[in-house]
């Protein structure tokens, strides 16, 4: 399919900046990534699915994000999508892909995709502080300037911190800084009395409020004190952060995880709890290939045949919101609501 027919359904679906629409399809659209249906030669729906690593709990499951699905505005409710949907489930089968995620673009959509067998894991907290209420820096933190090498190093170390999270490659953060540079904002740091980088933070003003789009750092205090240097370079305007979830806040879903291979993410998840014994059978309406029991014994998972003496029945979501959504936790392993953040979406 022709990248500009691609790109003409895309402004005609979204409405995009053409800023933004150059940079997605310079630096992450890529045609192998693109499912298409076409209606005598004329593209009506498409969407992109690009890969990514989502940490569970010190593994690594490949996953493939849900981006960019539209479908023309004079060929939407005849059933498309669900089977555009169903060919990319199986085209991630074959490239080996364990699990997908995606940000749905508007609220109703949450209710579209949990029939397709997704689960919703994902929220945000979005804290927020009137015009000059953070108080000064700490003495010993200071603005200060590194390289997009120290940069991402420092944010990759962070990142690793999580249990479970979509994690971002050095070509993602690029693409991300030229996103922020874009609409205004920029990356700012600060170091220690040691000169060490000790906080990041995505930062995009706009007429009322500053956004921090993440702000990752060593320390509470070394957190505080670089939000109140961004604070005092943008006086007078409300500063919102976007936060992985904490006990107490109030949560924002944001988005959804659905199981591609349900024999290899219970084999990953047997492998980090060898305690956990039991039987499931799965269902899954979409991907008969997920149908079926599995043992899990002695931090292995194998299929068996379906008897009446299995531990617990569910759909493919339900086996998502259990994987992911807090009932599983490793031992040894804190549980953390998952976060995903920084998507062009």
């Amino acid at each position: 399919m022709d990248k500009q027919a691609i790109m003409d359904l895309w402004q005609t679906c979204f409405h995009d900046s053409d800023t933004f629409v150059q940079l997605y399809f310079d630096r992450v659209y890529r045609p192998e990534n693109t499912l298409y249906e076409e209606e005598e030669g004329q593209l009506i729906a498409m969407l992109q699915t690009v890969p990514y690593d989502l940490s569970f709990y010190g593994a690594v499951l490949p996953c493939a994000y849900v981006a960019g699905v539209a479908t023309h505005p004079q060929y939407r409710n005849g059933g498309r999508m669900r089977r555009l949907m169903s060919d990319a489930f199986r085209s991630m089968q074959q490239r080996n892909i364990s699990v997908s995620a995606l940000i749905p673009a508007e609220k109703w959509l949450f209710g579209y995709y949990a029939s397709m067998g997704y689960a919703p894991v994902f929220s945000y907290h979005l804290r927020s502080y009137a015009p000059d209420a953070l108080p000064p820096a700490s003495d010993g933190f200071h603005l200060a300037d590194f390289t997009a090498d120290q940069q991402f190093d420092y944010w990759q170390k962070q990142q690793r911190h999580r249990q479970i999270y979509i994690q971002h490659s050095r070509s993602d953060f690029d693409t991300i800084c030229l996103d922020l540079v874009s609409d205004g904002g920029r990356v700012y740091t600060s170091a220690n009395r040691t000169g060490q980088l000790s906080a990041l933070a995505f930062v995009v003003p706009a007429e009322d409020r500053v956004l921090v789009k993440e702000c990752t750092a060593d320390s509470d205090d070394s957190r505080a004190a670089l939000l109140s240097e961004i604070s005092a370079l943008y006086p007078r305007m409300r500063i919102e952060v976007v936060e992985p979830l904490s006990p107490g806040d109030t949560a924002t879903p944001l988005g959804m995880i659905r199981i591609v291979s349900v024999s290899e993410v219970l084999c990953r998840a047997a492998q980090l709890s060898p305690q956990w014994q039991g039987s499931i059978v799965v269902s899954d309406p979409v991907l008969p290939e997920n149908n079926g029991c599995f043992r899990i014994r002695d931090g292995r998972c194998e299929r068996m045949a379906i008897s009446a003496n299995v531990d617990w029945e569910t759909d493919i979501s339900g086996l998502a919101r259990f994987l992911f959504g807090g009932k599983f936790i490793p031992a040894g392993k804190e549980y953390e609501v998952p976060y995903m953040n920084l998507m062009l979406n």
